[in-house]
């Protein structure tokens, strides 16, 4: 699954957005990678729309069935944004076994 979502790398997601690549760790944690861009302060905007961009991750994990493999093998997502200069701003990370029905 990350190699597929690797090929279509980099690809801008909106005005602000662009990611970059998928990872995953030897310790179950699917990385997705995304870079802030077109703004002069990628911190700020992040912070702006976190709370929201939570709500969303969670409501998808808890509602669409395509993410249930991550549920089912408890696999711990991590949302990580940077910069343009690449140095991490913020990482988001959800544990997928939450939703687990």
């Amino acid at each position: 699954m990350a190699t597929n979502l690797n090929r279509s790398a980099p690809t801008a997601l909106d005005q602000h957005t662009r990611f970059d690549s998928v990872a995953v760790t030897s310790d179950n944690i699917f990385q997705y990678y995304y870079t802030i861009t077109n703004i002069e302060n990628p911190r700020e905007l992040l912070l702006e729309q976190k709370d929201e961009m939570i709500e969303n991750i969670e409501k998808a994990f808890a509602t669409d069935r395509s993410l249930q493999i991550f549920v089912k093998n408890s696999v711990t997502m991590e949302y990580i944004y940077r910069d343009i200069s690449q140095k991490v701003i913020d990482t988001i990370t959800i544990d997928a076994s939450t939703y687990n029905k």
